[in-house]
């Protein structure tokens, strides 16, 4: 009889240690670009324009979770160019915002420089008589999807996105390979019958870097090798649940289910499932046996509700990230 074995989704993000190297940001008179060099960074980032009434070299700081690490949090910067607009490339999903000020200032004192720089509680007033105290904005909340662009504006001390939410498409199978999870689950059942349907349940969906118990989100649920949408599910109280069509429980499958930021949420692989024993010819009077599931207690048939989610997750995984931070405090003095 054929053993089926369902097991967290190892491929993604090669389950291997790589580095998110030299993010590197270069400051100029027209804002800049975080420049990532490594090409995992790009598959799980996008961008943000920030469109602002600030002059020309106003520094605004992005933080984002760093997928896949406990309490990591990836902060870009950008300077705003001639038409108050800051472009910053950082990892997708929920985004704080801090507007940090004018690094720098003219030779004629005109610029507001942050109102913590030495400058601003110099006793000297004589030389500090053209400077003007800059008090920092609180921080605003916006959001980047993965692989694509958009702005907000910042207007009222907020951000408004502009225009409509956009829609991030399924990543093919090579692509997939370079995402990084961002949550840890449980999930059931341990194995199924080959060529028949059956319902996958997750639980315990927790995002890695805030802790936090994933509620209230919709999923994308899709079939891989070619990605093909199965169909859509509410994650409440890190639990969700969908049917796997026949289709998938014949050979090899990958099912990932993505947010509406693009970022994979669950994954886990099908071998093929388990061939449901014959129907036989009793040689009493009694019910003929019904069709069952592997024996999940088997050295061969390991139940992959057991498996360490630590692989899914690539907990072995070590980032070296330029710019790499804890949570900043929610208000800059």
């Amino acid at each position: 009889m054929k053993k089926s074995v369902l097991s967290a989704r190892a491929g993604i993000a090669g389950a291997s240690a790589f580095a998110l190297v030299a993010l590197g940001v270069s400051f100029g008179a027209t804002g800049a670009v975080a420049e990532p060099i490594d090409p995992t960074f790009a598959a799980n980032s996008g961008t943000i324009d920030i469109e602002t009434d600030f002059d020309p070299g106003f520094l605004i700081e992005v933080t984002s979770e760093v997928p896949g690490l406990e309490d990591q949090y990836n902060t870009a910067t950008a300077v705003t160019d001639d038409e108050g607009v800051a472009s910053v490339q950082n990892f997708a999903g929920p985004v704080t915002v801090y507007f940090v000020g004018y690094p720098t200032r003219s030779s004629g004192g005109s610029d507001p420089i942050p109102s913590d720089s030495p400058d601003s509680s110099a006793s000297d007033t004589e030389s500090n008589s053209n400077i003007v105290a800059f008090s920092a904005p609180e921080p605003a909340t916006a959001a980047i999807w993965r692989g694509k662009e958009v702005t907000f504006e910042y207007t009222g001390g907020q951000l408004q996105l502009v225009g409509e939410a956009p829609t991030v498409a399924a990543p093919d199978s090579e692509e997939l390979d370079t995402l990084v999870p961002i949550a840890v689950y449980s999930f059931s059942p341990s194995t199924y019958i080959a060529g028949t349907p059956f319902d996958l349940s997750f639980s315990g969906i927790t995002n890695i870097t805030t802790g936090e118990v994933i509620d209230g989100i919709d999923v994308s649920n899709y079939g891989y090798s070619a990605p093909t949408l199965i169909g859509t599910s509410s994650i409440t109280a890190g639990s969700f649940a969908f049917t796997v069509p026949a289709a998938f429980t014949t050979d090899p499958h990958t099912l990932v289910s993505f947010d509406s930021f693009g970022r994979v949420i669950t994954g886990i692989e099908l071998d093929g499932g388990v061939t449901a024993p014959p129907v036989t010819t009793p040689a009493v009077d009694t019910a003929p046996p019904a069709p069952v599931l592997a024996n999940t207690g088997s050295a061969d048939a390991v139940p992959f509700g057991l498996i360490a989610l630590g692989t899914l997750v690539l907990g072995g995984m070590a980032f070296a990230i330029t710019g790499v931070r804890r949570r900043r405090e929610a208000s800059i003095d």
